[in-house]
C-alpha cells in the first residue's frame, strides 16, 4: 500500500505541472482521462502539441523507436485524431516543436500524417526520409 501511495505521489508531482491551471477539479479530471487511456492502449506517451502518441500491441525502445503493433495519436480529451492504424510513426515531439506532420508507415505505404489525421502518401522512400515536416 505504501508503494502505491508513493507512486501516486510521484505521478502527481510529475504530471500536475503539465496540465495544471490551478483548478484541482481539472487536474483530477486529467488524471482520470490518463487512466482511461491506459485502460484502452498498451502504450501512452506524454502530450506534445496537444496530442499523445498511443499504441496497441507495440512497445517503445530508445534504440529502435516504436516497434510492432499499431500507432496513432489522441487529443487531451482521449479522442483519436490520428487513428491507431499505423505500423510505425515518427517522433511525437515533432508536434511540440511546431512541426505540423510526422512520418508514418501504413503497410507498404510511406507518408506524412498531419495533426488532423490526413495521410499523404510519398512514393519514394528517400523522398519520404527527407520530407519536411512543416
Amino acid at each position: 500500500m505504501k508503494q502505491y501511495i508513493a507512486i501516486l505521489f510521484i505521478f502527481a508531482l510529475v504530471f500536475t505541472p503539465l496540465f495544471s491551471d490551478g483548478n484541482l477539479e481539472n487536474e483530477e479530471l486529467m488524471v482520470k482521462k490518463w487512466d482511461l487511456l491506459w485502460d484502452t492502449y498498451d502504450y501512452v506517451d506524454s502530450f506534445y502539441g496537444g496530442l499523445a502518441l498511443v499504441g496497441i500491441g507495440g512497445k517503445y525502445s530508445e534504440e529502435q523507436g516504436y516497434l510492432g503493433g499499431k500507432w496513432g495519436f489522441v487529443d487531451t480529451n482521449g479522442v483519436e485524431v490520428i487513428p491507431v492504424i499505423y505500423d510505425s510513426i515518427g517522433n511525437p515531439g515533432s508536434f511540440d516543436s511546431g512541426k505540423k506532420r510526422v512520418r508514418a508507415r501504413l503497410g507498404k505505404k510511406y507518408g506524412l500524417v498531419d495533426k488532423k489525421g490526413n495521410f499523404t502518401v510519398i512514393d519514394d522512400y528517400n523522398e519520404w526520409l527527407n520530407s519536411k515536416l512543416d
